[in-house]
């Protein structure tokens, strides 16, 4: 199983077109690989051109990025959502998913909502 980071390197880093030596063309995952192109400013339009173009075969959408882009160097962290206390204790609370506890987070009483959720005991 070809690995993410070795596409990825593929394209970016040595320019090997390795393709051919996928096990399974579902280990190209257009979708990621296109969230992690989004990052960069020199390939955020790319990644964007092909999210709108999903029907073109994962080996077309490769292909097109292993040719189009220069060799270089990219990585980046992907960004996490913040955990948010308030929200957090909202969906605890009213057994709400985060969408819809974000939504009411401005009409409840959360003084209310601290004191019933409070245990009791030692906090660290």
């Amino acid at each position: 199983m070809t690995t993410l980071n070795e596409i990825l390197k593929s394209i970016n880093k040595t320019k090997n077109d390795i393709w051919d030596e996928l096990d399974d063309e579902s280990d190209y995952k257009p979708f990621i690989i296109n969230k992690t192109y989004s990052y960069f400013p020199d390939t955020i339009k790319l990644a964007n051109e092909l999210n709108i173009r999903n029907n073109i075969p994962p080996k077309f959408q490769y292909k097109f990025l292993f040719y189009i882009l220069p060799k270089k160097y990219r990585f980046e962290r992907w960004k996490k959502k913040k955990s948010d206390k308030k929200i957090e204790m909202i969906m605890q609370y009213y057994n709400y998913s985060y969408v819809r506890a974000k939504e009411i987070q401005d009409f409840v009483d959360m003084e209310h909502i601290k004191k019933r959720l409070e245990t009791g005991g030692f906090s660290k």
